[in-house]
């Protein structure tokens, strides 16, 4: 453990971070800042993840996922959206333990975009003046600026309600198919669904993350029931997937697809095998939001998506602590003039790997 003054930080090995599966569930921390999901992590290019506790004195007040990246000889640190702190009170506090563990643990910088609910974490990032308010490492966000947000309601009849027309249309030409619904947390069928995001991405000219990446979230995830594989079968064949991760607020859909069959069209499962998962997580877990991802009116999901009638949520800004702040402004320049091929060259050695 480092001590500076009261306050200390602690890197946590294996067998501690793996209960914090368990306490980050009575928080309104994001899945982002979950273990399960950090190990999913931990097969992306030059990455790893480490785990950090928060104390004032004793008491424990923050925890912290953060991705480690390393570019060359600089050692990069991303808390995506986090920290977790515990004590709203204590938000100056977890300001100056992230300015020890940037210096101490030799980060050329330490990006942090919170969570929403830190108003007070952010005040504190807004003010600090050696803090930069930008984004130094634009070629892996990590997470989007806004979400897709369904709110809780009491009753299936409420939440149809709630939806567009379209939506509901969707779901009763879903129903005319004898289509079969399962949730999974199975590797033979996580290897099958991957096939399904392949052909998708071939399709649309898009990659998704490493198949091991997404065994890992699903074996360590589906052991405290934070995530899921959803699948629509056709003739016991895949036809849709859908990739949800949790945490103690809802569920979020991380990544999906849909290939033709048999079926007409206009009978696509897709909106009837979201609705299905939509009904779970707010009527029968009774949890606050579905999050069904943010998508642009520019992108062929939109209309998809916003047929469910989300409410968009909008998210801090990134934050950035460094001890240099004009070598970060010259990297970003750099990443800026070269960022398409980089994320060409990535993608097209890390995205669509079994």
């Amino acid at each position: 453990m480092r001590d500076a003054g009261n306050l200390t930080y602690k890197k946590l090995h294996a067998a501690e971070v793996e209960q914090w599966n368990l306490k980050l569930q009575n928080t309104s921390a994001s899945f982002f800042q979950y273990p399960y999901y950090g190990s999913g992590n931990e097969e992306l290019p030059h990455s790893s993840v480490v785990y950090y506790e928060f104390f004032d004195e004793s008491r424990l007040i923050a925890f912290a996922s953060c991705l480690c990246v390393r570019v060359w000889f600089i050692k990069i640190g991303l808390i995506i959206r986090g920290p977790v702190v515990l004590d709203s009170n204590t938000s100056a506090s977890v300001l100056e333990i992230l300015k020890k563990i940037q210096k101490q643990e030799n980060y050329f910088f330490l990006r942090i975009n919170p969570n929403i609910f830190d108003i007070e974490l952010v005040e504190e990032l807004k003010t600090v003046r050696k803090v930069l308010s930008l984004d130094p490492f634009p070629i892996y966000k990590g997470s989007q600026d806004r979400d897709f947000i369904i709110r809780r309601v009491d009753s299936e009849e409420e939440l149809l309600n709630h939806y567009k027309p379209r939506a509901r249309q969707n779901i009763r030409y879903g129903k005319e198919e004898n289509f079969e619904f399962i949730k999974t947390a199975d590797e033979r069928e996580a290897h099958d669904a991957y096939d399904i995001l392949i052909k998708v991405s071939e399709s649309k000219n898009f990659k998704f993350r490493p198949l091991n990446s997404y065994l890992n979230i699903l074996k360590n995830g589906s052991k405290y029931n934070l995530c899921h594989l959803y699948l629509a079968k056709e003739d016991g064949k895949i036809v849709n997937v859908a990739f949800i991760v949790k945490d103690g607020n809802g569920y979020t859909y991380l990544s999906g697809g849909l290939i033709s069959g048999r079926y007409k069209p206009r009978n696509s499962p897709s909106s009837l095998l979201h609705h299905q998962i939509i009904k779970e997580c707010l009527i029968d877990e009774k949890r606050s939001n579905y999050n069904i991802t943010y998508t642009g009116p520019e992108q062929p999901l939109f209309t998809f998506k916003s047929s469910f009638n989300p409410e968009e949520l909008h998210y801090p800004p990134y934050y950035t602590i460094t001890n240099h702040k004009w070598f970060v402004r010259i990297f970003l320049v750099l990443q800026q003039k070269f960022l398409p091929r980089i994320k060409k060259m990535t993608r097209m050695k890390y995205g669509n790997r079994k």
